[in-house]
C-alpha cells in the first residue's frame, strides 16, 4: 500500500510537470544575457526617442474572418507626418511565446501605416518598431486585449 501511495503521488506530479511545461516553457527571453550587455545602448536609444518628441497614435480593429487590422500614425511635434519609415510589429502572446505573430506595416498615406494579421482574441503585448536607413528611431511596447 505504501508503494502504491507514493507511486500515485509521483505519477500525478509527473503529469502536472508535463502539463506545466507544455503550456508555458518558462523562458521569457532567449537572449537575456545579450540584452543585459546592451542595456546602456537601450537607455541611449530611449533618450534619443524622447528628444524626437514624435506623436504616435495607433488602433486595432477586428474585421470579418478574424483578421485584425493595425493602423499607426506618426507625426513630429509640429504635426508633420513621418514618411518613409520601415515599421514592424510583433504581437507577443503573453502565456506562450510560441504563438507570437510578426506583421509588417506599409505606408498607406503620409505618416499612416497599416498592417493586417490573423490574431485570435486574448491578451497580447504589441512590440512596435520604426526605423529609417537601418537606424531604429522609435520603439514601444504596449499591452492590449483583442476581442
Amino acid at each position: 500500500m505504501l508503494v502504491a501511495f507514493f507511486g500515485t503521488v509521483a505519477a500525478v506530479n509527473g503529469l502536472m510537470i508535463h502539463y506545466a511545461l507544455s503550456t508555458f516553457p518558462g523562458v521569457e527571453d532567449d537572449r537575456a544575457y545579450e540584452h543585459g550587455l546592451a542595456y546602456n545602448n537601450d537607455i541611449s536609444a530611449a533618450q534619443h526617442q524622447n528628444q524626437l518628441g514624435w506623436k504616435v497614435d495607433g488602433r486595432f480593429t477586428r474585421e470579418l474572418g478574424g483578421m485584425a487590422s493595425l493602423i499607426i500614425t506618426m507625426k513630429d511635434p509640429q504635426g508633420v507626418p513621418q514618411t518613409g519609415l520601415a515599421i514592424s510589429a510583433q504581437l507577443e502572446f503573453m502565456p506562450d511565446g510560441r504563438r507570437d505573430l510578426v506583421m509588417a506595416l506599409t505606408e498607406t498615406s503620409a505618416g499612416e501605416y497599416r498592417g493586417e494579421i490573423k490574431a485570435e482574441p486574448g491578451s497580447w503585448l504589441l512590440d512596435l518598431s520604426a526605423s529609417k536607413g537601418g537606424e531604429t528611431l522609435y520603439r514601444t511596447k504596449n499591452r492590449l486585449t483583442l476581442q
